[in-house]
């Protein structure tokens, strides 16, 4: 079996006087198998803070070895190890493939490391000084090193944990279904157009949404006793409240979902959401007397602190107003009238903005982010700057709660809600996005639009009148416009019952950090000058990069024969190397498409959009426009794909040591 030299991949300014760069976390030494005065020694370890001797604790307690944490991955060689400071070494199989095949592999573990200021597990890569080896690494990704300090989401009812956690009979409906259940039982309906086209065919599932998504809800009784629908399903006709709602969401098939399991989560949402015991508390007065003249408050303003405070009370959520309701209304409050006929738009600086469209994320009905949640004191109290920025974001309170923690701490129900996930973390940009852009659409005069040429020019023209030159709002350059998964990505989700995607999130950080590192790896092509990239997402969601670097005149391959040495578009042979072989197979082989294959994505016009398959040819040669044409010989090794044979002609260009290094679709194919 071939062997990859990880020092020759990585150039001798990767290492450190002669030893990799090795992460360390509170809880344990972890050595890369060479001492080095870079690195802190074992006898420098500080004692950690309370939060971390707690968090080690629980994880110690629920650890299924005897050392009290999961077995890390040395990034850099690809082996399983976790030496303690005795020198004893102790293996944990489940978090570690102990494989000949992962040879050169470069594995970046699991996310094992503590953060300190808020408990969330990370991956040592993630931290903010990747230039320096510490026993105490900071994080920015979860809390902004201590900055952001916030209340963790509160235990679910068991009957969700069991669902979530495929503890329960009916685990594999509810999760396949979890986003029609959540919409039964939603107080608002969403706004944006869902794209369900990009789900047809193979591939992972994918929640896409289109146009502006704004959240509504209408009045308390249908209008001329129309279907009831959302928020109207708590008051109205709810004897027959499970059936409403199956008809409401789906008319077509209702009896695709499961009645019982309908009950249960009605009972628990009465039970513990205090948004529905209000609605509760309107339906049992108009029952009463349907001619009350009744409506609900639902208040904006909280007076509780929301670095410490999550979960409202009664009086702070909801009022029941019967008759007139006076002037304590105020800006963003919501007035849920018995019979208005209209909806309203519930604005996504409300504090109940998740909670009434995520009922089942949200269980208890908690708080969600508002304006006016403190950064922590301590970081106010060590800023240096005049005026600093002191409170939580959307994005910040978004990527907090986004993180792994322990379940003792925190939990774990929006982790696990895999589809549902993709739904709220989708919205959840499109808030963030909304805020932002409301802060350009009102403050153009901070952004000097004046000075702008293209205003200018129209006054140059004459173009003053309102109706030539339009209203115009001018974007900042960071307002963006968007039109097979890693070992760790499937040894993560694998611990948790969860598919890849399941957890887009994850996805996206173990790409970001290959991507850095495969940005340090282009001088495996010679001296690099320059280079950039962008990142782009597949129409399934999944993210890829474009790369371009330029080359040292020195170092550029002045004939279509040097091309060879980096590049590789051949099958290899299987029992020299059967690793690069399997590698090939798995991620370089186009198709098979053509006419067999008339459903592939590359068809257009019953032909290949890739020019598959390629011409074999005995050498390399460059055409006129700069591209290279591989070598590619006709007698040569084939690989069985969908049952049939395929030869060099179906191989997409590839770098040996890249390929066995990642294990990734990597190309090259540009000569500049």
């Amino acid at each position: 079996m071939a062997r990859v030299n990880i020092k020759e991949l990585h150039g001798n300014k990767k290492f450190r006087n002669g030893s990799f760069d090795t992460p360390i976390t509170p809880s344990s030494c972890r050595a890369a198998g060479s001492s080095s005065s870079s690195r802190p020694s074992c006898t420098s370890k500080k004692e950690p803070d309370p939060v971390t001797r707690l968090v080690n604790e629980l994880i110690r307690d629920l650890s299924p070895t005897n050392e009290g944490s999961s077995s890390w991955v040395n990034p850099k060689e690809g082996t399983s190890s976790r030496p303690s400071c005795s020198g004893q070494q102790a293996l944990d199989p489940v978090a570690r493939l102990v494989d000949l095949e992962l040879e050169g592999y470069w594995d970046i573990g699991d996310p094992d490391v503590l953060c300190n200021k808020c408990g969330a597990m990370l991956w040592y890569l993630e931290r903010v000084r990747k230039d320096r080896n510490t026993l105490h690494p900071t994080f920015s990704l979860c809390c902004s090193d201590g900055k952001i300090t916030l209340p963790l989401l509160k235990q679910p009812p068991q009957l969700l944990l069991d669902l979530l956690s495929r503890r329960h009979p009916l685990s594999n409906h509810f999760i396949d279904n979890i986003r029609t259940y959540n919409i039964m039982f939603s107080f608002t309906s969403m706004g944006g157009k869902i794209d369900n086209s990009v789900n047809q065919g193979r591939g992972p599932y994918t929640f896409r949404m289109g146009g502006q998504n704004v959240h509504r809800i209408g009045s308390l009784l249908p209008p001329d006793r129309k279907t009831p629908k959302f928020c109207q399903l708590y008051i109205y006709d709810t004897e027959e409240e499970v059936q409403n709602r199956k008809n409401a969401h789906s008319p077509n098939n209702p009896e695709r979902y499961n009645d019982d399991l309908i009950c249960l989560l009605q009972r628990m949402i009465d039970a513990e959401n205090i948004l529905a015991m209000r609605f509760r508390m309107a339906r049992d007065r108009l029952s009463d007397d349907i001619e009350r003249d009744v409506s609900i408050r639902l208040i904006s303003r909280r007076e509780t602190d929301g670095r410490t405070y999550n979960r409202p009370t009664a009086s702070e959520v909801a009022v029941l107003i019967e008759g007139d309701i006076g002037n304590a209304v105020e800006k963003r409050d919501i007035i849920i009238e018995k019979e208005s006929g209209e909806l309203q738009r519930i604005s996504e600086l409300h504090p109940l903005y998740l909670a009434l469209q995520y009922p089942l994320l949200f269980p208890h009905g908690e708080n969600g982010w508002r304006s006016g949640i403190l950064h922590s004191e301590a970081s106010l109290n060590k800023s240096k700057k005049k005026k600093p920025r002191n409170q939580v974001t959307m994005r910040e309170w978004l990527a907090f709660h986004l993180q792994d923690r322990s379940p003792f701490l925190q939990s774990l129900i929006l982790l696990l809600a895999a589809k549902l996930l993709q739904q709220f973390i989708v919205d959840g940009y499109m808030m963030v996005e909304s805020q932002r852009l409301s802060f350009l659409c009102h403050n153009q005069g901070l952004l000097r639009v004046e000075t702008y040429k293209n205003l200018a020019n129209a006054v140059d023209r004459g173009e003053t009148e309102p109706s030539s030159a339009g209203s115009r709002i001018f974007m900042s350059s960071s307002v963006l416009q968007s039109d097979g998964y890693t070992i760790e990505i499937m040894r993560f989700v694998s611990k948790r019952g969860l598919r890849p995607e399941d957890r887009p999130d994850i996805l996206s950080r173990v790409f970001k950090m290959k991507l850095a590192e495969l940005m340090k790896d282009r001088h495996i092509c010679g001296r690099v000058i320059g280079g950039t990239y962008t990142i782009e997402f597949q129409k399934r969601g999944l993210p890829h990069g474009h790369i371009l670097i330029f080359l040292h005149r020195d170092d550029k391959f002045p004939e279509a024969a040097n091309v060879d040495k980096i590049i590789s578009a051949e099958i290899p042979d299987p029992d020299e190397n059967p690793l690069l072989y399997a590698l090939v197979k798995e991620n370089m082989i186009h198709g098979p498409c053509g006419k067999d294959f008339p459903t592939c994505p590359c068809m257009v016009a019953s032909k290949c959009s890739r020019n598959f398959p390629k011409r074999c040819i005995e050498s390399t040669t460059v055409d006129d426009d700069r591209y290279p044409v591989y070598k590619r010989r006709e007698k040569g090794f084939t690989v069985v794909k969908s049952g049939r044979k395929l030869g060099n002609e179906w191989v997409v260009p590839y770098n040996v040591q890249l390929l066995l290094k990642y294990r990734a679709h990597i190309i090259k194919c540009r000569m500049v």
